[in-house]
Protein backbone atom coordinates (compact mmCIF):
# COMPACT_ATOMS: atom_id res chain seq x y z
CA UNK A 1 0.00 0.00 0.00
CA UNK A 2 2.87 2.37 0.98
CA UNK A 3 4.42 1.53 -2.53
CA UNK A 4 1.34 2.50 -4.29
CA UNK A 5 1.21 6.37 -2.23
CA UNK A 6 4.83 6.47 -2.94
CA UNK A 7 4.21 6.21 -7.19
CA UNK A 8 1.11 8.30 -6.85
CA UNK A 9 2.80 10.60 -5.09
CA UNK A 10 5.95 10.95 -7.76
CA UNK A 11 3.33 11.14 -10.72
CA UNK A 12 1.37 13.71 -8.97
CA UNK A 13 4.67 15.94 -8.89
CA UNK A 14 5.77 14.98 -12.50
CA UNK A 15 2.76 15.89 -13.67
CA UNK A 16 2.67 19.61 -11.95
CA UNK A 17 6.22 20.02 -13.21
CA UNK A 18 4.99 19.56 -16.75
CA UNK A 19 2.54 21.49 -16.41
CA UNK A 20 4.68 24.46 -15.05
CA UNK A 21 7.14 24.11 -17.54
CA UNK A 22 4.87 24.57 -20.49
CA UNK A 23 2.84 27.57 -19.39
CA UNK A 24 4.61 30.15 -21.91
CA UNK A 25 3.48 31.54 -24.60
CA UNK A 26 4.88 31.02 -28.46
CA UNK A 27 6.87 34.14 -29.48
CA UNK A 28 7.23 35.41 -32.77
CA UNK A 29 11.13 36.42 -33.14
CA UNK A 30 10.48 38.04 -36.37
CA UNK A 31 9.38 38.04 -39.98
CA UNK A 32 11.82 38.58 -42.11
CA UNK A 33 14.17 37.53 -45.19
CA UNK A 34 11.76 39.92 -47.67
CA UNK A 35 12.34 39.14 -51.40
CA UNK A 36 10.42 39.81 -53.97
CA UNK A 37 10.70 37.29 -56.65
CA UNK A 38 9.38 37.79 -60.31
CA UNK A 39 7.70 34.10 -60.90
CA UNK A 40 6.03 34.30 -64.29
CA UNK A 41 5.34 36.94 -67.32
CA UNK A 42 2.16 37.58 -65.62
CA UNK A 43 2.81 37.41 -61.53
CA UNK A 44 5.20 38.11 -58.48
CA UNK A 45 5.57 36.93 -55.57
CA UNK A 46 6.92 38.16 -52.09
CA UNK A 47 8.37 36.06 -49.77
CA UNK A 48 9.01 35.55 -46.04
CA UNK A 49 10.41 33.72 -43.29
CA UNK A 50 8.51 33.61 -39.56
CA UNK A 51 10.71 32.85 -36.72
CA UNK A 52 8.85 31.56 -33.69
CA UNK A 53 10.34 30.75 -30.81
CA UNK A 54 9.14 28.01 -27.79
CA UNK A 55 10.02 28.49 -24.77
CA UNK A 56 8.05 25.35 -23.30
CA UNK A 57 9.48 21.86 -22.97
CA UNK A 58 6.88 20.35 -24.99
CA UNK A 59 5.77 21.00 -28.94
CA UNK A 60 3.39 23.36 -29.28
CA UNK A 61 1.28 23.75 -32.64
CA UNK A 62 0.88 27.01 -35.08
CA UNK A 63 -2.76 26.44 -35.74
CA UNK A 64 -3.28 29.38 -37.87
CA UNK A 65 -1.74 32.23 -40.01
CA UNK A 66 -3.46 35.68 -40.96
CA UNK A 67 -1.64 38.27 -42.27
CA UNK A 68 -1.67 41.80 -44.79
CA UNK A 69 1.24 42.46 -46.35
CA UNK A 70 1.53 45.98 -47.13
CA UNK A 71 3.92 47.41 -49.73
CA UNK A 72 4.53 50.96 -49.21
CA UNK A 73 1.37 51.50 -46.92
CA UNK A 74 -0.64 49.59 -50.24
CA UNK A 75 -2.27 46.06 -49.74
CA UNK A 76 -0.41 43.51 -51.60
CA UNK A 77 -1.95 40.48 -50.58
CA UNK A 78 -3.15 38.50 -47.67
CA UNK A 79 -2.19 35.25 -46.24
CA UNK A 80 -4.57 32.98 -44.28
CA UNK A 81 -3.70 29.44 -43.63
CA UNK A 82 -4.51 27.04 -41.59
CA UNK A 83 -1.24 25.29 -40.65
CA UNK A 84 -1.78 23.29 -37.75
CA UNK A 85 2.03 22.72 -37.82
CA UNK A 86 4.08 21.30 -34.10
CA UNK A 87 6.81 22.95 -33.22
CA UNK A 88 9.41 21.54 -30.91
CA UNK A 89 9.52 23.33 -27.03
CA UNK A 90 13.18 25.19 -26.21
CA UNK A 91 13.99 25.72 -30.17
CA UNK A 92 13.50 28.60 -33.00
CA UNK A 93 11.22 27.10 -35.68
CA UNK A 94 11.05 28.66 -39.23
CA UNK A 95 8.52 28.89 -41.86
CA UNK A 96 9.03 30.37 -45.15
CA UNK A 97 5.67 32.30 -45.84
CA UNK A 98 4.50 34.05 -49.72
CA UNK A 99 1.71 35.76 -51.01
CA UNK A 100 1.38 36.50 -55.22
CA UNK A 101 0.24 39.51 -56.92
CA UNK A 102 -0.20 39.68 -60.55
CA UNK A 103 1.74 42.24 -63.01
CA UNK A 104 -2.39 44.41 -63.10
CA UNK A 105 -1.55 44.68 -59.17
CA UNK A 106 2.19 45.85 -59.46
CA UNK A 107 1.49 49.12 -61.28
CA UNK A 108 -0.84 49.93 -57.87
CA UNK A 109 1.15 48.96 -55.77
CA UNK A 110 4.30 50.29 -57.08
CA UNK A 111 3.57 53.68 -59.04
CA UNK A 112 4.93 55.56 -55.57
CA UNK A 113 8.07 53.47 -54.83
CA UNK A 114 9.38 53.75 -58.25
CA UNK A 115 10.09 58.01 -57.09
CA UNK A 116 10.85 57.04 -53.71
CA UNK A 117 14.57 55.63 -52.98
CA UNK A 118 12.98 53.29 -49.95
CA UNK A 119 10.50 50.20 -50.63
CA UNK A 120 8.55 49.38 -46.92
CA UNK A 121 7.34 46.44 -46.35
CA UNK A 122 4.62 46.02 -43.71
CA UNK A 123 3.23 43.00 -42.36
CA UNK A 124 0.07 42.90 -40.13
CA UNK A 125 -2.00 40.10 -38.67
CA UNK A 126 -2.19 37.41 -35.66
CA UNK A 127 -1.05 33.52 -35.23
CA UNK A 128 -2.93 31.69 -33.35
CA UNK A 129 -0.95 28.84 -31.15
CA UNK A 130 -1.63 25.86 -29.12
CA UNK A 131 -0.12 24.41 -26.44
CA UNK A 132 -0.27 21.96 -23.27
CA UNK A 133 -2.00 24.11 -20.91
CA UNK A 134 -4.32 26.18 -23.29
CA UNK A 135 -3.77 28.31 -26.72
CA UNK A 136 -2.91 31.88 -27.58
CA UNK A 137 -2.74 34.68 -30.08
CA UNK A 138 0.43 36.45 -31.65
CA UNK A 139 -0.20 40.02 -33.14
CA UNK A 140 2.17 40.47 -36.03
CA UNK A 141 3.15 43.90 -37.07
CA UNK A 142 6.45 43.97 -38.48
CA UNK A 143 8.10 46.61 -40.85
CA UNK A 144 11.17 47.21 -42.93
CA UNK A 145 12.18 49.18 -45.57
CA UNK A 146 14.89 48.56 -48.41
CA UNK A 147 16.78 50.72 -51.12
CA UNK A 148 15.47 50.06 -54.47
CA UNK A 149 18.94 48.33 -55.40
CA UNK A 150 17.97 45.37 -52.44
CA UNK A 151 14.70 45.11 -55.29
CA UNK A 152 16.07 43.75 -58.75
CA UNK A 153 12.71 44.28 -60.07
CA UNK A 154 12.14 47.81 -59.68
Amino acid sequence: MNHKRIGLFISLVLAVAVILLNRKDVVLSSQSEFKLVKISTTGYELQSVIHFQNPNLLSATIKSIDEDFYINSVKAGVLSIEINQGIPGRKETSFPVSVRFTTDDWERIFSDSLVHAKVEVNVKGEINFQNLTGSGKITVNEKQSFSKAMWNIL
